[in-house]
């Protein structure tokens, strides 16, 4: 990617699920090493910004909240409450949603598991929520401004 001109990247999601995840790798923006993509190298000029997560403090455990299936899945307020406890460590959180995920009446294909489709009705709500409640910028505007 480096290659190509890009500067960061955002695959990497620091939770452990039966399809993905790098559960120990760093919850929050970092310039990731090019020989192991779980370490900080800031003598690296390519960064990462993990899918943010919500990290249990007693059971030090990662719930994924970013976004697509999470945020159709979670409760609204424990999403809020999670990205208002990631700002406020100073941090920020990244989100995302599929387009399709706005589209509560698109056709459905039988080959694809229940998850898929999982509360679509309420994608769109939370979205509008998010954008009354949260500052959001660009990545590049963020690398500019905070990440130097």
């Amino acid at each position: 990617m480096k290659k190509n001109g890009l500067r960061y990247d955002s695959s990497i999601f620091p939770v452990k699920t039966p399809l993905y995840g790098v559960p120990d790798a760093p919850l929050f923006p970092y310039h990731i090493s090019s020989s192991n993509i779980k370490k900080d190298n800031p003598e690296e000029n390519f960064w990462e910004f993990p899918l943010s997560v919500y990290r249990i403090p007693v059971i030090k455990k990662n719930i994924p909240i970013a976004g697509g299936f999470y945020l159709r899945f979670l409760p609204y307020r424990f999403v809020s409450y999670a990205i208002k406890k990631i700002n406020k460590a100073n941090h920020p959180a990244i989100c995302y949603l599929h387009p399709w995920e706005l589209d509560p009446k698109q056709p459905r294909e039988k080959s694809l598991k229940w998850y898929h489709y999982y509360r679509l009705h309420s994608t769109e709500r939370k979205f509008k929520q998010l954008l009354r409640d949260f500052k959001f910028t660009s990545t590049r505007r963020w690398i500019e401004d905070e990440g130097r």
